[in-house]
């Protein structure tokens, strides 16, 4: 058994007569405001299996594209950042009160299955037993928990991206209960030169705590984008956020103007201060570089309704540099032997 285990390995490591080639990518940035925060990512993949390090969270996955669809498994363990409880926010600024390191070691898994003409439906589910622990002074203590995710998705990817959107709906099931949610995002980006920018998300929940409440905020692509405010600094319910506005570009270079409308409500057991609700207006200015595999994007982004105190930065800037996956080496051609 062990001897078929190794062959099965070996034959999977190998790829079909060596046709995988290593391919690897790599990102660093970060967003630069009150209590900022920095990006290491790096990914390398062969065939089916994949290790990519997000910043402090490694992740381990089998992936598979049929023509039928895609599935994979993973295994993914966060350090010390997830769920960006290092710095919740309460009232416009850092709540260090509340500040945790928080990490797990979980498994997680997709089934995706084409429909045809870009649409699709599948099913994903995860695993996350989280740890915490307070940093420096903060008054905040919390127990282990564990946060299972069962969903049904559906989606639709048309015209290479231009048209996209997608439907999550399903249960968090919480040491406390269970947790119904509904989340949809869409966008339409024309490949014109000159082109509008139409992008919404939509949340629907019940029953979240500070946990799996949704974590919007910010410029990065990360979490529900919204720009001038910080990095995930607001953990939400329920949530609506449309955004719009105009994009300028040619081969390698982009520049992008838009406006960030929204409103969301807070989650229904909270261990920061319960805010009835907040509507707010973010604006953005985008400027992009691109050669393939290389790009590099820069964005600031200002909110003139969200009230900040003295000494709290409120111009958030996110910054990104990196190379998508391309192969490690170029391959060796040749007629056989070794070298």
């Amino acid at each position: 058994m062990v001897g078929l285990l190794s062959v099965g390995l070996a034959g999977l490591w190998a790829g079909p007569s060596g046709a995988w080639a290593d391919e690897v990518r790599g990102h660093v940035g970060g967003q630069l405001e009150t209590q900022g925060h920095g990006i290491l990512d790096l990914g390398w993949r062969r065939g089916p299996l994949s290790a990519q390090l997000f910043t402090d969270t490694l992740d381990l996955r089998l992936s598979e594209r049929p023509g039928w669809g895609s599935w994979s498994l993973g295994v993914r363990a966060a350090a010390f950042a997830a769920g960006m409880w290092l710095t919740p926010w309460s009232n416009g600024a850092p709540d260090l009160d509340r500040a945790q390191r928080a990490s797990y070691v979980g498994i997680d898994g997709l089934l995706q299955r084409n429909l045809g003409r870009g649409w699709w439906v599948g099913a994903s589910g995860f695993v996350r037993p989280h740890r915490f622990l307070p940093i420096g002074d903060a008054t905040l203590h919390l127990e282990p928990r564990s946060w299972t995710q069962l969903d049904a998705r559906a989606g639709v990817w048309h015209a290479g991206g231009r048209l996209q959107g997608e439907l999550q709906a399903g249960l968090d099931l919480l040491d406390t209960g269970a947790s119904p949610h509904l989340h949809l995002s869409a966008a339409w980006r024309p490949g014109a030169p000159i082109a509008p920018v139409l992008e919404g998300h939509l949340g629907l929940a019940e029953g979240t705590d500070d946990l799996n409440a949704t974590r919007l905020g910010g410029l990065t692509p990360y979490h529900v984008p919204f720009a001038g405010a910080s990095w995930a600094e607001f953990w939400v319910e329920d949530y609506a956020v449309a955004r719009i506005g105009a994009h300028l570009t040619d081969e390698r270079w982009s520049v992008t103007a838009v406006a960030d409308l929204g409103g969301w409500t807070p989650p229904s057991v909270t261990t920061g201060e319960r805010v009835l609700g907040t509507t707010a207006l973010g604006l953005a200015l985008i400027g992009g570089w691109s050669a393939a595999p290389w790009s590099a994007q820069l964005a600031v982004g200002y909110s003139p309704t969200l009230i900040r105190p003295d000494g709290i930065w409120p111009v958030p800037v996110y910054l990104l540099v990196g190379s998508s996956w391309a192969e490690a080496a170029p391959r060796r051609v040749g007629t056989g032997g070794s070298s």
